[in-house]
């Protein structure tokens, strides 16, 4: 299913939160703070308003749940959109070209059954997805391009490590990408070693990262 965009539904937010837009979409970030939103921000708020429905306070409130069979293409949309719309920002096309690719959607929708996997929705719509291996990897973490910095990557990693724990493991891992490292070094992980990987014939760095558990 198509998202929308993760936008606020008032004037006030819509002031708060356009300079997240602009940076999301490429635009210039406004200095300062700014109480009147742009006619645009107005009009995607009023698209926010038609597509998602009245807001929950004044924060967009992210709701974790358990991956369910329907997901699948829900969750396959997300990970190429943010490869090839976030990602594609720290990559070449040709290494988003090798990666962006779900060429079997069973098969996809197979491998997140077949481990702890979280969805995270925003009004009811999918705007991210985490999993974990029984060997303490966050395997995959993926969140809506326009969903980014509102705390849905948070909220799945809370979870993730959460999981984590209950199994007594004592480390998470994760090979992160160029683009997510920041995310996860502001969380407690550490880089382990830059890796070079293989992706129908590019090669592409990422960075094996962990973060120890313990209380």
């Amino acid at each position: 299913m198509a998202v929308g965009r993760c936008f606020v539904w008032t004037e006030g937010h819509a002031a708060m939160w356009g300079g997240t837009r602009r940076q999301l979409e490429g635009g210039e970030r406004r200095s300062g703070f700014d109480n009147t939103p742009t006619a645009q921000e107005m009009e995607l708020c009023r698209y926010a308003a038609v597509a998602w429905g009245p807001p929950e306070g004044d924060v967009l409130k992210v709701i974790t749940r358990p991956y369910e069979s329907g997901d699948a293409s829900a969750t396959a949309e997300i990970f190429l959109g943010a490869i090839t719309e976030v990602a594609s920002r720290d990559y070449t096309p040709s290494q988003i070209a090798a990666w962006a690719r779900v060429e079997d959607l069973t098969a996809w929708g197979s491998v997140r059954e077949s481990r702890p996997t979280w969805i995270a929705e925003i009004h009811g719509q999918v705007v991210g997805f985490a999993d974990l291996t029984g060997d303490g990897l966050l395997d995959m973490m993926f969140v809506h391009p326009q969903c980014q910095g509102v705390g849905v990557a948070s909220s799945l990693l809370h979870k993730v490590e959460a999981q984590a724990r209950a199994w007594g493991m004592s480390c998470l891992s994760t090979e992160a990408s160029r683009t997510a490292r920041p995310f996860f070094e502001r969380r407690g992980f550490r880089v382990v070693q830059a890796q070079q990987v293989q992706k129908r014939g590019e090669t592409l760095e990422n960075f094996l990262m962990e973060k120890s558990l313990a209380l």
